[in-house]
């Protein structure tokens, strides 16, 4: 029962910021730069990095792509297991008269799954480049945001996103920070 009215509060209080965000939205410089961000966070671009890697000998690299082949295979499984049980509706279906700037690929919002790619990609990168983390952790909570400023997710689904991408990064490239 409590964590029925704790889901409830959650989902309200998503809607109410999704809402107070919307002038953002509606700004076009902003929707454009948020549809160019989130394709950034499209999955091939990850393997043609990996690949280019790969060709280029990058010996520290050649060492942990097997180990982020396997990430991203438990990234997937964990981020599709988690929407399926949810099923949560995307800001589209839950708020009346929105329409969301681009078309998603799939039907339901939680959690997303382009931000718990581009962490597990930034935690991966930031293992091999440390003295670039903090941009290219910018760039992941850049591709997060352009999700939530397009209108196919909620604040919420960013968040565990990003926490998912970031624990399943750091538990397989063995660098467990619990």
């Amino acid at each position: 029962m409590e964590a029925n009215r704790l889901l409830k509060s959650a989902k309200e209080y998503d809607i109410y910021l999704f809402c107070s965000c919307g002038g953002l939205r509606s700004a076009k410089s902003i929707a454009k730069l948020s549809r160019i961000i989130s394709h950034t966070g499209d999955g091939y671009y990850y393997a043609l990095v990996l690949l280019w890697l790969y060709l280029q000998q990058i010996h520290q690299a050649i060492d942990i792509i097997p180990g982020i082949l396997v990430a991203y295979v438990i990234e997937r499984l964990l981020y599709y297991s988690l929407k399926l049980s949810f099923k949560r509706q995307r800001p589209a279906q839950s708020i009346v008269g929105y329409q969301s700037l681009i078309k998603p690929a799939d039907q339901f919002s939680f959690p997303s799954g382009h931000t718990s790619a581009a962490f597990l990609f930034a935690t991966s990168m930031a293992v091999l480049f440390p003295g670039n983390a903090s941009l290219i952790y910018l760039w992941a909570t850049t591709v997060g945001l352009s999700r939530f400023l397009l209108g196919v997710h909620f604040a919420s689904d960013i968040l565990m996103g990003a926490v998912i991408g970031f624990l399943v990064g750091n538990v397989m490239l063995f660098k467990v920070i619990l």
